[in-house]
Formats: C-alpha cells, sequence, structure tokens
C-alpha cells in the first residue's frame, strides 16, 4: 500500500535586505579586483585580513570555552593560540604572507590526495568519479609546483583569494537580484 505525501513549498523571505547583500558583494568584488592588482598593499591586505580572523576565531574560542559542555579547556588553549598567533601576524605582515603561501601549496596537495583517494574507493560506473580523480591529481601537481618556489605559492596564493573573492561577490550580488525579485 502506498501513500502519497502533499508537499507544500513556503516561500522564504530574505533575512537581510537585498540592498545589503548587493552592498556586500560590490565590496567583494572590490576586494577581488584590489588582491588581483598584486602589488605590496594586496600582501599586506591578505596578511591583515588573515589575522583578524583568526584574532576573531580566538575570540569565539574562548567564548567557546565559557559555554562548551565539555573540553572547556581545549577551546581556552585554541583561543589564547589564536589569539597569540593573530596578533603576532600584525607585526610583521610580509612574513605572515610567505607562510600563508606556502601552507596553501600544503593545503593543495592534501585536498588533491583526499579528493584523488575518495573519487578512486568511491568510484561508480556511470559517474564522473574520473573527473574528480583528475582535479585530485591537478591540486596535487599544482600544489608541489607551488610549494617548490615560494614566489609561485605567493602568486598562487593571490591569484586564488582573488578570483575567490570575485566570484564571492558574483553570487551575493546574483542572491541580492534573486532576494528582491522574490519579495
Amino acid at each position: 500500500m502506498s501513500t502519497v505525501e502533499e508537499v507544500t513549498y513556503v516561500e522564504r523571505e530574505p533575512r537581510i535586505a537585498w540592498g545589503w547583500t548587493l552592498a556586500f558583494g560590490i565590496a567583494w568584488i572590490v576586494i577581488g579586483l584590489a588582491v588581483l592588482s598584486w602589488n605590496p598593499t594586496t600582501i599586506a591586505l591578505i596578511s591583515i585580513l588573515v589575522s583578524v580572523v583568526v584574532i576573531l576565531a580566538g575570540i569565539a574560542e574562548l567564548g567557546a570555552a565559557f559555554v562548551a559542555p565539555g573540553w572547556r579547556w581545549v577551546h581556552a588553549i585554541a583561543g589564547v593560540a589564536f589569539l597569540v598567533i593573530g596578533v603576532l601576524a600584525l607585526f610583521d605582515p610580509f612574513k605572515t604572507f610567505v607562510g600563508l603561501s606556502l601552507l596553501f601549496g600544503w593545503f593543495l596537495v592534501i585536498q588533491g590526495t583526499v579528493l584523488f583517494i575518495m573519487f578512486i574507493a568511491t568510484r561508480e560506473p556511470g559517474t564522473l568519479w574520473g573527473l574528480g580523480v583528475v582535479v585530485g591529481l591537478v591540486e596535487i601537481v599544482i600544489g608541489v609546483w607551488a610549494i617548490g618556489v615560494p614566489e609561485r605559492s605567493q602568486w598562487l596564493l593571490v591569484l586564488w583569494i582573488g578570483i575567490g573573492a570575485f566570484l564571492h561577490g558574483i553570487g551575493d550580488i546574483a542572491n541580492a537580484f534573486h532576494d528582491r525579485s522574490a519579495r
């Protein structure tokens, strides 16, 4: 015996006014273009933004140390570590940038390896698992290429962040107009 369930769709009310989403999208595009301009300000901008994010993560971890149900001491240690690292990163943005770029190269190697293994392990006929394997291999190759010479890592990091910010801005603008038309 089968039953048919009726599904009703509820229009979602935009959480943020569409104008704010549009403004954030424009800001992301400006940030993306600024990063892609590749000058000393770009390096400082990336390092300062990362430092601020790390400091905010430290504040969040310290807050979690007071409200977490367990392992509060881990949150406290992580919070203090994030705060110290974030503040130290603010003092020398150029060294911070070099470290970030090398970490980014290693991130690509690790992510590519995980993708490669995951798509090989979960392959199914008729799916695009081969594409996932190729993407994993390409990320591994790009990561190893970038790690070999620090200037490559720096160039790749700037390119990745700039394009990512630009595309995020385009997505925000599209969402803003979608939310506007949904009203």
